[in-house]
């Protein structure tokens, strides 16, 4: 079975979506493996096949180490769909289900910050803190949910750990120039 589903992701890889889930499908009725299942639903939504993805996500327990991902991408759907409530409850059970999935912290506090519950997202990103404290996405997150809130103090301390722990992550000079742009006063 280990050769198959080598051959399988081999074939996904290679992004030959159809034979991927013919594999995957045959993996499945053989193993009930949570790969199976999980690359299953990766197929449906490259194949624009969401609900299929969104059936074959929610078959994934909660111990599985696919679930995580698989609730990250099923919030993600949800949220571009406009479903934002519904995203947020799910990043919340997920959450609540996983308190050690850092993927999970991240999209969680990330959808916080979204939709202005910045004291919640604080009170997520000061736990995550906890268990991950040399996460440079943790802290960006805390450090713009700290300039939102005005706390300069929380948010420079933040910030310059977070340049600290990836000096070459542009994704926070770009949240830097985000904040500072939005800062400035219209002409």
């Amino acid at each position: 079975v280990g050769l198959e589903f080598k051959i399988a992701h081999v074939l996904f890889l290679m992004k030959d979506y159809k034979s991927a889930e013919e594999a995957y499908a045959d993996l499945y009725q053989f193993t009930q493996s949570d790969q199976s299942v999980f690359y299953l639903a990766q197929i449906h939504m490259l194949n624009n096949r969401y609900n299929e993805a969104a059936e074959k996500m929610q078959l994934l327990a909660s111990t599985s180490e696919y679930y995580p991902t698989s609730q990250v991408e099923l919030s993600r759907l949800e949220w571009k769909n406009s479903e934002k409530d519904l995203a947020l409850n799910r990043m919340r059970a997920a959450h609540i289900l996983r308190p050690d999935s850092l993927d999970l912290y991240i999209e969680y506090a990330q959808y916080l910050i979204w939709a202005k519950n910045y004291v919640e997202a604080i009170a997520l990103l000061e736990k995550a803190n906890m268990y991950y404290p040399q996460n440079d996405k943790i802290k960006l997150l805390s450090a713009y949910n700290h300039f939102k809130l005005n706390n300069q103090k929380q948010f420079q301390k933040d910030i310059r750990m977070a340049i600290a722990l990836a000096p070459n992550n542009a994704e926070i000079y770009d949240v830097l120039s985000e904040l500072w742009c939005n800062e400035l006063p219209d002409d």
